[in-house]
């Protein structure tokens, strides 16, 4: 019978109303999985004519009561992980997360359990089983590496929440950065700063991980800049190449990309940040000194648990009718890679010509100077004595080699090794210097080497008597073997303070062209100084089978 319109609806009503007993009531107010649906939904129903709310103040009595008595919820919650275990490196966004979703597990008395999907065979359906045996009702999952992930996991006994911005399949709630106000906050601080022209680079795979947020607040950001200040996006994974190229067709201001895109790609181009070029990342890592927002891993982590828990609390199990998405406002976060105010235009500009410099200029300019490869020979160069030294084209090489996108021109002579004229196959070349240098650059090309890779190294013989070696390959075929041109530049060897540098273009024969390999060497003194004065250098190199191998330049400043 209902109630009174003066008298507020008890418990015991809604079980009169409802022919049930009042503990079954209870329970299927509080959408406990141990009431079939359907009595739930009648009780609710009965709840509702009759205009029955539960106390707040009981609520919570009852609720402390329940958790010194005891539950029936399992006290863990599942972190389900779906990247590599390396993405969890100690500061990474990715483990910022995890940790600030555990944290605030541990302040509601509860423990998260980090699961490895694919790590060890562990599969969905495996896991599924693991989270119904140890009763685990409620999971947080994590990031995806995959536009669109497909998870079968036992939903209709799962609370769920996915903690990303990437497509899941099901349909969960979701809590992520708010994209569209981090990259707004980007550029708002860049152009307070000066830039104009502020370029994105990102792979279009991570713009999928985010249901392409990023490159839609880009391209709407763009379209109300004047049509001067327009940048194109870089939308590949991008090797030093092609980012040079991209840079200098588009001549940014400031570049905008994850912080971990600049750091080698910057070193390997000689770039200078942010005096060359500013750079703001769109995830700063933990004790970064990077420039730019803040995604806030820990808080998103912790909200994560929050609406977890708030779907547990009412036993709102399943997959949502109605996905609900919380997001975060990232902050802004200031390290040492904005530029100074004003700005310098031109900066792509100048990193061009300090770059081309060592080879355009004459060597008698800017410091450089020019080591004679004919003096090295300490004889005439066509004597019959020594015949596997000579000043000859090499076989087709162009005039101009494309180095990071730049163009740069030689003389197309060359000292050449040929093996074939050497007993034990070693070519020998010793370069007298008798200074101390900063920098060596030495540019050496082949004929197309196949799939041989020719290998030998650099004495550094210094004016006190020590010797260093420095091993390198001469040629090689590393990398996409389909690609016409091909640069790379492996990690440095570091020997002390020096190091050297390699980058490596070839082209494969085709059309009758006999194909050739170039490299350029880079040898760095950081902190150049008497004792580091070079008597000489001694290259010797085993050129094999090929007609020749020699070096096109050689110059140190």
């Amino acid at each position: 019978m209902p109630s009174s319109s003066h008298t507020p609806a008890t418990m015991q009503d809604v079980a009169r109303h409802a022919r049930l007993h009042k503990s079954t009531v209870s329970l299927a107010l509080r959408n406990d999985p141990r009431i079939p649906r359907a009595t739930q939904l009648k009780v609710q129903a009965a709840a509702e004519a009759l205009g029955y709310k539960l106390n707040p103040l009981v609520a919570n009595i009852l609720g402390r009561r329940r958790r010194r008595l005891g539950s029936h919820i399992s006290p863990v919650l599942a972190f389900v992980n779906l990247v590599p275990e390396t993405w969890f490196k100690p500061g990474s966004f990715f483990e910022r997360q995890f940790l600030g979703a555990r944290n605030q597990a541990r302040l509601l008395d509860l423990e998260l359990e980090r699961f490895d999907l694919g790590a060890k065979g562990l599969d969905s359906r495996a896991l599924g089983k693991i989270l119904r045996a140890r009763g685990i009702r409620g999971a947080i999952i994590g990031p995806s590496q995959r536009a669109v992930t497909h998870l079968r996991l036992p939903w209709e006994d799962l609370a769920a929440v996915h903690l990303g911005a990437g497509v899941l399949r099901p349909a969960l709630h979701q809590c992520h950065v708010d994209f569209s106000q981090a990259l707004s906050l980007t550029f708002k601080q860049l152009r307070r700063r000066g830039c104009r022209r502020i370029g994105l680079a990102m792979a279009a795979e991570s713009d999928r991980m985010v249901s392409h947020r990023w490159f839609m607040t880009y391209a709407f950001l763009q379209s109300r800049l004047p049509k001067d200040e327009q940048v194109e996006a870089l939308t590949t994974s991008a090797t030093a190449s092609q980012l040079a190229a991209w840079l200098l067709k588009e001549k940014p201001d400031a570049l905008v990309s994850y912080e971990h895109f600049g750091a080698e790609r910057f070193t390997t181009l000689g770039l200078r940040v942010p005096e060359d070029l500013a750079f703001a990342a769109l995830n700063v890592e933990e004790g970064s000194t990077a420039t730019g927002v803040n995604c806030r891993a820990e808080e998103l982590g912790a909200a994560a648990v929050d609406l977890l828990v708030s779907s547990l609390q009412i036993n709102q199990l399943g997959i949502p009718a109605t996905p609900r998405h919380v997001t975060l406002e990232a902050t802004w976060s200031e390290g040492r890679t904005p530029p100074p105010r004003p700005v310098q235009p031109g900066g792509v500009d100048r990193w061009k010509q300090r770059l081309e410099r060592p080879w355009r200029q004459s060597p008698t300019r800017a410091g450089w100077k020019s080591i004679s490869l004919k003096a090295a020979a300490n004889r005439p160069l066509h004597s019959p004595q020594n015949a596997w030294l000579t000043g000859i084209p090499l076989p087709r090489l162009p005039e101009t080699l494309h180095l990071y996108g730049i163009p740069f021109r030689h003389s197309g002579k060359a000292v050449v090794f040929a093996s074939r004229h050497r007993p034990d196959g070693l070519a020998r070349l010793r370069l007298p210097v008798g200074r101390p240098f900063r920098r060596l650059c030495l540019l050496q090309a082949c004929a197309w080497p196949g799939k041989a890779q020719r290998f030998g190294s650099i004495e550094v013989a210094f004016a006190h008597g020590r010797h260093e070696t420095i091993p390198l390959t001469t040629a090689g075929n590393r990398g996409d073997e389909n690609a016409t041109t091909h640069d790379w530049w492996p990690n440095s060897r570091l020997i002390e303070n020096r190091h050297i540098r390699p980058v490596v273009l070839h082209q494969k024969p085709e059309d009758g062209h006999p194909g050739y390999a170039a490299r350029l060497y880079v040898l760095e003194w950081a902190n150049p100084s008497p004792r580091s004065a070079v008597a000489h250098l001694n290259i010797q190199v085993d050129p094999g089978a090929e007609p020749c191998w020699g070096l096109v330049a050689a110059t140190i400043c």
